[in-house]
């Protein structure tokens, strides 16, 4: 049985956008990946699943920024562009780079409460992987 050398707590990871850091502009950062799957039943009755390629999306919550250096603004006039995005393991656990495609994010949220805006950018191809 394999032992758990290392668990990560997130509040630890580090975020780099292009060559900015904005890790206290995000909470529940994530790099999500989907992957199409299907069966197929022959007429035999046996059946067969297919996995395809795993396409995957850049999640969390950002911390809306209407300043000159904030990322909502930022992502407002750079929707449609890419942008290289860092998500660094504490330790030495690795860091995960991915191309994403801006998205413009929400303005304005919750009355008398921190705006914040949900955040799901398409990653261009698959995120690479490096020990440091």
């Amino acid at each position: 049985m394999a032992i758990i050398a290392n668990k990560t707590f997130l509040n630890q990871v580090t975020i780099d956008i292009g060559s900015d850091t904005y890790t206290s502009a995000f909470r529940d950062p994530a790099l999500v990946p989907t992957t199409p799957e299907v069966s197929v039943v022959d007429a035999s009755g046996t059946s067969y699943p297919f996995v395809g390629k795993s396409t995957y999306v850049f999640t969390g919550t950002l911390y809306q920024d209407w300043t000159t250096t904030g990322l909502a603004k930022s992502w407002f006039t750079g929707e449609g562009t890419q942008a290289t995005i860092k998500f660094k393991l504490p330790g030495v656990q690795g860091v995960f780079t991915a191309t994403v495609v801006l998205k413009a994010v929400q303005i304005g949220g919750t009355t008398n409460g921190v705006a914040e805006a949900s955040v799901s950018l398409p990653v261009v191809g698959t995120p690479t992987y490096s020990a440091s």
